[in-house]
């Protein structure tokens, strides 16, 4: 009894406890509920404040809105009142004035560069000078070029053509004296026959003069003249002109040296003071004319020994025999040699015709030879200088603008830049320098 007693206490005090957890988790449920509920009504009381407010907001807000646009409108009805009051305005596509083009002002340019190159002059022409004055010279005057590879070619066209008429002359000279030898019986029948003569490949003069003539001819374009190119043309004849006045100071110009010299045929008489050139082409046509005599009297003997052969008595006659054949074996070897000394006529006659064919501008190989030659005689006695003289830019900008009231307007600016530089015959450079000058924007005034 005791034992179902005390277990029976037992389960109730369980169940007790079990009941008393459970309860206190269904309070405390209710309050959390009862405090979401609370915090919901607040919630929704915000709200409809907040909503309350922003109606409050909007109604003043269209209020202060409807006030401007009425303001606005009145505003506008006033304009258009006082704007009925003048005449329409003009549709601004029919009346706007275009995009204005730029003018050309070649002359006001022109006159500008002109300017600025007078205005370098001094100080260019200054240093020059000094360059040339104070440098080194034992010979009694100065010449000075601008142009290395015209005055170049002139002197190596002067001494090749001079060396190749002098080897030619000479090789003409000795092949003429050996075919005389042939020609003169008691020579050739006693000493025995020289071998036959065969002429040389003589120095191709003609291909040389050719290759001269190229370089030296003047070449033309037609072509808009730039600024530059003026530029430069203004300041080589300033130049050459401030230079002009110095003492011992002399200017070459290749183009500018002009010899003149008679007709040269074989029968021109020999002038120990005409230009050395002169003298080996009168050397090479007095060759010439005595080779082609001696061509002749050759031919003549030819037929001459060929007639007068002796012929052989009879079969047996060996000796008749082998002085018949050493006569035409001679006659023979005249005859090919004569042929050998023409062919080296002809050569030298092409030479000689090669340096007078005359280029579009009417110059020829021997008249640039010429002038070489003269340049080579006054080398020997005077110092030589290059100067070298370029505008590097001669540049101008031109502005224009046009408008209803103020009409069309021009201006223009111009810069100019020149460098020099001064060496002597030995490539040594004894001044060089760059300098400017420019013209800033100005108006240029128009016809109206």
């Amino acid at each position: 009894m005791n034992k179902r007693h005390a277990a029976s206490v037992a389960l109730i005090m369980c169940s007790t406890v079990a009941f008393a957890q459970t309860q206190a988790e269904v309070d405390a449920l209710k309050l959390r509920a009862d405090m979401a509920d609370h915090l919901k009504r607040e919630s929704e009381a915000k709200k409809a404040i907040a909503e309350n407010e922003l109606a409050t907001a909007s109604a003043a807000e269209r209020a202060r809105v409807a006030n401007q646009k009425g303001g606005a409108e009145a505003d506008k009805a006033v304009s258009d009142y006082y704007k009925s009051l003048f005449p329409t305005a003009p549709d601004p596509s029919k009346y706007k004035v275009a995009v204005p083009g730029v003018p050309a002002v070649a002359a006001t340019t022109s006159k500008m560069t002109l300017k600025e190159t007078e205005h370098l002059m001094p100080g260019l022409t200054g240093a020059i000078q000094k360059a040339l004055t104070t440098a080194r010279c034992t010979k009694k005057e100065r010449l000075v070029f601008s142009d290395e590879v015209k005055v170049r070619s002139l002197l190596n066209l002067y001494r090749v053509t001079n060396a190749n008429l002098e080897v030619t002359a000479a090789k003409i000279a000795r092949d003429t004296g050996a075919l005389k030898e042939l020609i003169d019986p008691t020579i050739a029948l006693a000493g025995g026959l020289p071998a036959a003569l065969i002429p040389a490949a003589l120095t191709s003069l003609a291909e040389v003069a050719v290759s001269f003539a190229t370089i030296l001819k003047t070449q033309h374009a037609s072509s808009s003249t730039s600024l530059q190119t003026m530029a430069d043309e203004i300041l080589t004849a300033k130049v050459v002109g401030a230079l002009h006045g110095t003492s011992n100071i002399k200017w070459i110009e290749p183009d500018s040296i002009l010899v003149i010299v008679p007709e040269i045929t074989a029968a021109s008489p020999q002038d120990a003071k005409a230009p050395g050139l002169v003298q080996h082409l009168q050397k090479v046509r007095v060759e010439i004319a005595a080779a082609r005599k001696t061509v002749t009297d050759a031919e003549a003997k030819v037929k001459e020994l060929r007639a007068s052969a002796p012929a052989p008595k009879n079969d047996k006659d060996k000796k008749g025999a082998a002085e018949q054949k050493k006569v035409l074996d001679h006659a023979d070897n005249l005859e090919k040699t004569a042929k050998a000394l023409a062919a080296v006529a002809d050569e030298a006659d092409k030479i000689v015709l090669a340096l007078f064919m005359a280029d579009a501008q009417g110059g020829t190989p021997f008249d640039a030879g010429l002038r070489g030659g003269v340049l080579n005689d006054r080398m020997q006695t005077a110092c030589m200088y290059l100067i070298s003289t370029k505008v590097v830019a001669a540049n101008y900008d031109t502005y224009a603008a046009d408008s209803l009231f103020r009409g069309f307007r021009a201006a223009v600016s111009s810069q100019t830049i020149v460098r020099y530089k001064v060496s002597n015959e030995a490539g040594e450079v004894l001044t060089s320098d760059a300098v400017g000058h420019g013209t800033p924007l100005q108006r240029v005034e128009l016809p109206r």
